[in-house]
């Protein structure tokens, strides 16, 4: 069995392994992790770290190496895989799929929600010559691995009726978000809903496909209306997709920071203590599966005001389990964010329902049961 875990969030990754370990003697993993390209083997409940490849920070140079390390490492293991199974690869290593197809191995692929819409953005939007090219080629190569997969998992049904998975119905199947063993230990609450500062939040990727856009605008425009409102933007912003968008959005505070935090990189064990000090957390995507954001956040009992998109409203009934946006519109954004502070006891009541729901419906077990 071989797992091909590229771009990945960790707990994401430990609980797919730990899921497949129960139905394969073997895992040949290669994972990136911090900068790092991982060549690991998995046997029962132990995991042999075989090498580690340093990535250079030049773009272009880590695809190359990415690709030939995946390539040599399938060919040295290839006579003992019967599986090539993909999680959210951004890249896909395209020889090393078409190799495998070759020697009649079963390809599966994992995908997440807004791959499609991000690189679509990247293709039409004023960026460079290259950053156009490396978007075609995740089109492209999106396209040819849908086509030569066995299976394909999406982790939203309404990802299912889209393009371009909606021309390969026959072989896709949905299957929600892998949570990890010890994941409500880590995401719970710390700190009653009665208790928190006015705090409005976002965890997640700086990208256009995440809206953060609209929602920096809105941010705006509360603080200005709302004194006492404290912003926190928890997500890497020196990665940010455009490149020159992270920073654009920093600077465009520089009046507020005492008023705005931006974590930037965080360890993921120190996600929960940002979501604990939040009255609200906003979502604002263009397009998702199913956001593990979103669900940390209702496991620490942190309401969302979140886009219907993906399985976003498969999780989120309004004004039950947490709140929808009808529109990306910054000053709508603005404006339904003031509606709901100005309404304490009914985000007090969400905060509840959204910690029962999610302890009862993604646990770990009950995910793999389903």
């Amino acid at each position: 069995m071989y797992n091909v875990k590229l771009n990945a969030f960790l707990i994401e990754t430990k609980a797919l392994s730990r899921i497949l370990k129960g139905i394969f003697n073997e895992i040949y993993l290669v994972k990136e992790s911090q900068g790092t390209l991982d060549l690991n083997v998995l046997k029962g409940d132990s995991e042999e770290k075989l090498i580690g490849f340093p990535l250079p920070r030049n773009r272009s140079a880590a695809f190359l190496l990415k690709h030939i390390v995946c390539v040599f490492y399938f060919l040295k293991v290839s006579k003992r895989v019967h599986f090539v199974i993909l999680s959210n690869v951004s890249d896909y290593p395209l020889t090393l799929l078409s190799i495998g197809k070759l020697t009649n191995k079963k390809i599966v692929d994992f995908i997440g929600g807004s791959r499609v819409f991000l690189s679509l953005v990247i293709l039409h939007s004023k960026t460079s010559f290259l950053r156009k090219i490396a978007s075609l080629y995740a089109l492209i190569s999106l396209n040819i691995a849908l086509r030569i997969s066995d299976k394909i998992i999406l982790n939203a049904r309404r990802l299912a009726r889209e393009k371009p998975f909606i021309v390969y119905k026959d072989k896709v199947c949905v299957a929600n978000n892998f949570p990890s063993e010890d994941f409500f230990e880590k995401f719970c609450i710390r700190k009653r809903f009665v208790e928190r500062k006015l705090v409005v939040g976002y965890v997640g990727a700086f990208t256009l496909a995440k809206g953060i856009c609209s929602l920096a605008k809105a941010m705006r425009m509360l603080l200005e209306e709302v004194p006492e409102l404290e912003v926190i933007f928890v997500g890497d912003y020196q990665r940010s997709e455009p490149p020159v968008l992270g920073h654009k959005i920093l600077h465009f505070f520089d009046e507020y920071r005492d008023r705005v935090t931006f974590t930037g990189q965080v360890h993921h064990s120190k996600v929960a203590d940002y979501l604990n000090e939040m009255t609200l957390m906003i979502y604002p995507s263009y397009s998702e599966g199913l956001p593990h954001a979103i669900i940390e956040a209702m496991a620490c009992g942190t309401p969302v005001l979140a886009t219907p998109v993906g399985a976003i409203p498969d999780i989120i009934k309004d004004r039950e389990t947490g709140f929808l946006l009808k529109s990306n519109d910054p000053k709508y954004i603005a404006e339904r964010i003031v509606e709901l502070l100005n309404q304490p006891e009914l985000l007090e009541k969400v905060s509840i329902n959204a910690y029962n729901y999610v302890r009862e419906n993604f646990s770990y077990e009950k995910t793999l049961e389903r």
